[in-house]
């Protein structure tokens, strides 16, 4: 019995290497830019031509990343929760006697950037805003409102985010980027 169920668990991993490659060359079609080894959870609704992902990225279910004018970029090694929300713009919301669902039409460009750079972990259902930059090393803890961008290696949760702490002293930040030399 045990031999069967190592034959079965050997190639049940082979079949679900081989869906993960073809979902990756899926996505590849769909985003912007993407790299290697990155996974995407299901239920997530995305504006693919405007996403750029970087390599060993992992995605939550029920992520909805979101700009329609703007560009959302994702660095390297960076993991999001389920529900994580990135929201590259606004409606336009200052033009006198006209009802906000009539504005005038938005443009490329119109929206911001949001940057997530490299080895960032997102919390579950954190929402990020339009022109932020979440900085390398940070963390972003569950259910954050993040209107503003934060500074490498600091740790922000609450609605608005609000830093809590640096993730290393100055000591261990050095020693971290001794110790990761390249990939930092």
């Amino acid at each position: 019995m045990k031999k069967i169920a190592k034959i079965f668990g050997a190639l049940f991993f082979k079949i679900k290497k081989l869906v993960n490659y073809c979902i990756r060359v899926y996505l590849s079609s769909k985003f912007s830019k993407i790299g290697k080894n990155v996974f995407v959870g299901h239920g997530g609704i995305f504006t693919y031509e405007n996403i750029e992902i970087g390599n060993d990225v992992y995605i939550g279910q029920n992520a909805v990343f979101q700009s329609s004018y703007g560009k959302i970029i994702i660095g390297d090694h960076v993991m999001f929760g389920p529900g994580v929300n990135i929201h590259g713009g606004n409606h336009k919301i200052n033009e006198v006697g006209r009802l906000m669902k009539h504005t005038t039409p938005k443009q490329m460009g119109d929206d911001g950037v949001i940057t997530i750079e490299d080895d960032c972990w997102i919390g579950a259902n954190a929402i990020i805003l339009t022109n932020v930059t979440v900085g390398k090393g940070s963390v972003i803890g569950a259910g954050a409102i993040v209107t503003k961008s934060l500074p490498p290696y600091s740790v922000y949760t609450g609605a608005p985010s609000q830093k809590m702490r640096d993730r290393f002293t100055s000591e261990e930040l050095e020693e971290h980027k001794r110790i990761l030399g390249g990939e930092q």
